[in-house]
């Protein structure tokens, strides 16, 4: 008979998790018969005892397991000290019991951005090494078996694991924060799957973890997940890293009692020297001597008799193996990694050694093809019995395409032996000349200049990290930003200019602009004032221009409408006719501050010239933001036909570039527009839509805003239960964002249905949280206005007298400021 047909339903049974992690677990493990050290570096080694820290884990995936919510526990402890055996050892315990899917990310300091969490999607979905076209049938596939159906998560999703060429149609993530928040929601859709746990190594080199955690957590508001998260954490690392530190304290703050921090302390003394018998049999008193001299560092323990072992000073003894006396022997995990490698690369020819140097050179995780292109240009073949070997002597990890060393120490061994051989900036300028030729994404300049930087070459330099630098700004990488930045400073002062070369003034206006994508217009406006000084002392024409537009930007940030109008306008004024790009973001941002400060027509003429602008730049991103802000001067001019033409066509221009982001601001504003007419079931549509995009490409923040709007039509068209729902979700969100003037406007919001449902209590307590922020903040905002007498209308139908008088006094006020 014919099996039953699978079903989807199947994926979301939860087996049973044992109480304790010993259950089901081989009580006697058969001996290696006739097993000698050659299993060393093939065998994984045990966990032995640590049976507090894994008690404590274990109750953790309990915890979520039963409470369907999510955990975060934090291990704490020096390098080598088994924090990462533990989060192993719980990976393949969960899993062997069916408890939780085990997903992994590593950090470390040379790749620490979203990279490594973006191969948990390809491991997951098994794209591995396939192209985007190849990838495709296959993600659209396993996205319905995580219940997603939605073409725009389904195209996020393709984009995010197998990313397309730069210059192919479709769907692109605008910023790097979208591209965070799909990573989080593919997480939140396996936690709901089945529970999951997530280990993270060594965060303390990665801001990138602690936004994807910040987010998940912004996910799981309304939507409680069983997903574990365990960190490893490098006290000494941890030490120097001021961000990550930080970043680290307030996520503790914020998970509250469901965040735990485990430290990892060493090893106890009898369990050390159970772990290094068993490793290979050697002589009790060689085991009671290591582990002396170890002092219960596991790794350090491990790396000890692994190059006895490679070193060929193991020899048999009357009681087990002993070491053959020689010289110093290496004492630290960093110098025994790097004796490792070298004893490696003595055996190996020299073609080997240099394939083994250019691996070093791109970088920690590297694609097969990078590094033949590589070796080819440099002429030399890397061969597989070189790879088997590396991965041999643990030195090398494989997954799919990609090549990684096993440690991060080793790299900086290897790029160590080439700077003492004299090859390395040879393999620099080689690997900057591939990446020229090959290399696509946002970081490609980045890594150019830093090649050509550690090549020798700062003046070829200079223009790759500035444009990397500029990608990166552009594409919210702030902290990739800085340190391009940083290095750009480094070549200038390397190449000894005169102080009026223009090139001076490059760095200033990126920490300018730097600081304005940081919302922070003080030391915005203090680099854009060096940069002023200096464009007039010495004659810059360009960079005097572009400091007075620095100058009205950061004075809009800050609220002052006459200095942003007088700065812009003399940039207006300086500025070459025929510098397009330039020309066109002053006008843009006249245009912006004329209607933030209600000058319509001075905003609608702007507009145009800034359109007319753009289109001669051949800037369609331009050309769509000016059509938006069109179609909102429009609307609030009363001309709501042509300002729904304009936010179509705006919706039209982002679609061809493939911006979400952007296409949902234009279905907004045909909302707001459906809404003012009164046809309500449009207007819930387009929010809808909205929501649907910005599920992919917006924050919590931008999420909330468009809540509030689906909310309150929700509210008008008399669904008060659906609408206080959707409302508070949204207050909630703004409150944890600390946008307390936005929260204030959801309050007010809500006070209609609260009326209407006859829920005086929640009236009251949302009417005073409405008044004390709005008497803090102080500012007009016409849909709380209107949300407020519709609410003290509905109080007195309600015979609640004294609060109706309340709420249209606050309204009253409001209306003044």
């Amino acid at each position: 008979r014919p099996a039953p047909r699978a079903s989807s339903d199947l994926g979301r049974f939860r087996p049973p998790i044992p109480d304790d992690w010993r259950e089901g677990a081989e009580e006697v493990k058969p001996p290696l018969v006739n097993a000698g050290a050659g299993l060393l570096g093939v065998r994984q080694p045990e966990v032995l005892g640590r049976t507090h820290e894994r008690n404590v884990l274990w109750r953790l995936l309990r915890r979520t397991h039963d409470t369907g919510r999510s955990q975060i526990a934090i291990l704490r402890g020096p390098e080598g000290i088994g924090k990462h055996a533990l989060a192993r050892w719980l990976e393949l315990r969960a899993y062997e019991t069916g408890a939780a899917w085990p997903h992994r990310a590593s950090f470390d300091p040379l790749e620490s951005g979203l990279d490594p969490l973006a191969r948990i999607l390809t491991r997951e979905l098994k794209t591995q090494g396939l192209s985007h076209e190849e990838a495709e049938p296959r993600v659209r596939r396993l996205a319905v078996l995580y219940g997603q159906t939605d073409p725009y998560d389904i195209d996020a999703l393709l984009e995010a694991a197998n990313p397309k060429d730069a210059d192919s149609p479709g769907f692109r993530f605008g910023a790097r924060e979208e591209r965070l928040r799909l990573l989080a929601r593919f997480l939140h859709w396996a936690g709901n799957e089945r529970p999951t746990l997530v280990v993270l190594q060594d965060v303390q080199w990665s801001l990138s973890a602690f936004e994807l955690l910040d987010t998940f957590l912004d996910l799981e508001t309304h939507a409680p997940v069983p997903v574990l998260f365990v960190l490893t954490v490098q006290e000494q690392a941890l030490a120097t890293c001021f961000r990550e530190r930080e970043a680290l304290d307030r996520l503790a703050r914020r998970a509250g009692n469901r965040c735990i921090e485990l430290p990892v302390p060493p090893l106890p003394g009898r369990d050390h020297k159970a772990l290094i018998a068993s490793l290979v049999g050697l002589d009790p008193q060689v085991v009671t001597r290591l582990a002396q001299e170890t002092e219960g560092n596991p790794l350090l323990a491990i790396q000890r008799v692994t190059a006895l072992h490679e070193e060929g000073r193991l020899e048999p003894g009357p009681r087990g193996l002993v070491p053959r006396p020689a010289g110093e022997e290496a004492r630290t995990v960093a110098s025994i990694w790097r004796h490792r490698l070298e004893t490696f690369l003595d055996e190996r020819s020299p073609n080997s050694r240099i394939s083994v140097e250019l691996l070093a050179v791109l970088g920690r995780s590297v694609t097969h093809e990078d590094w033949l292109r590589l070796c080819r240009r440099a002429g030399v073949n890397p061969s597989q019995h070189l790879v088997d070997g590396l991965v041999g002597a643990g030195l090398l990890t494989v997954e799919g395409d990609t090549y990684a060393f096993t440690h991060h120490t080793l790299r900086h061994a290897v790029l160590d032996l080439a700077e003492r051989e004299g090859r390395l900036t040879a393999h620099h300028a080689n690997a900057a000349d591939l990446l020229l030729r090959h290399a696509r994404g946002v970081d490609r300049h980045g890594r150019i200049g830093e090649h050509l930087l550690l090549a020798g070459r700062p003046g070829l330099a200079l223009e790759h990290l500035e444009k990397g630098a500029e990608s990166a700004f552009v594409e919210g990488q702030t902290q990739r930003a800085r340190e391009l930045i940083d290095r750009w400073q480094g070549a200038l002062r390397g190449l000894h200019l005169p102080r009026n070369d223009p090139r001076q003034g490059n760095g200033l206006e990126l920490e300018a602009r730097l600081a304005l994508a940081a919302n922070e217009p003080q030391p915005a406006t203090r680099a854009a004032k060096r940069l002023l000084r200096k464009a007039i002392a010495h004659g810059w024409e360009r960079h005097r221009t572009t400091a007075l537009l620095l100058l009205g930007w950061a004075a809009y940030a800050a609220g002052s409408h006459d200095d942003a109008v007088r700065q812009l306008e003399e940039a207006l004024g300086r500025v070459e006719p025929t510098d397009l790009p330039l020309k066109s973001t002053i006008l843009f941002n006249l245009a912006r501050t004329f209607a933030h400060w209600g000058d319509l027509d001075a905003s609608m003429r702007y507009t145009a010239e800034a359109r007319t602008a753009y289109l001669e730049a051949h800037d369609r991103r331009g050309e769509a933001l000016c059509m938006l802000l069109a179609a909102n001067a429009a609307f609030l001019s009363g001309r709501p036909d042509e300002a729904l033409t304009l936010a179509n066509t705006a919706r039209a221009l982002s679609a061809e570039r493939g911006s979400l982001g952007e296409q949902a601001e234009a279905v907004v504003m045909a909302g707001e527009i459906h809404r003012s007419r009164g046809d309500l079931e449009k207007a819930a549509e387009a929010y809808k839509l909205a929501l649907r995009m910005l599920r992919v490409s917006g924050g919590a923040v931008r999420t909330a805003i468009i809540e509030l709007n689906l909310g309150t039509t929700s509210s008008l068209r008399g669904e008060h239960h659906a609408a206080q729902e959707m409302l508070i979700g949204a207050v909630q969100r703004l409150h944890h964002a600390g946008r307390a003037g936005l929260e204030a406007v959801g309050h007010c919001m809500l006070l209609p249905s609260l009326a209407a449902t006859r829920n005086q209590v929640a009236y009251v307590r949302h009417l005073e949280a409405a008044t004390r922020l709005l008497e803090s903040a102080r500012f007009r905002e016409s849909d709380a206005i209107e949300a407020l007498e519709r609410g003290g209308r509905f109080a007195m139908e309600a015979g609640w007298v004294e609060l109706a008088a309340r709420t249209g006094a606050l309204a009253v006020r409001m209306e003044g400021w």
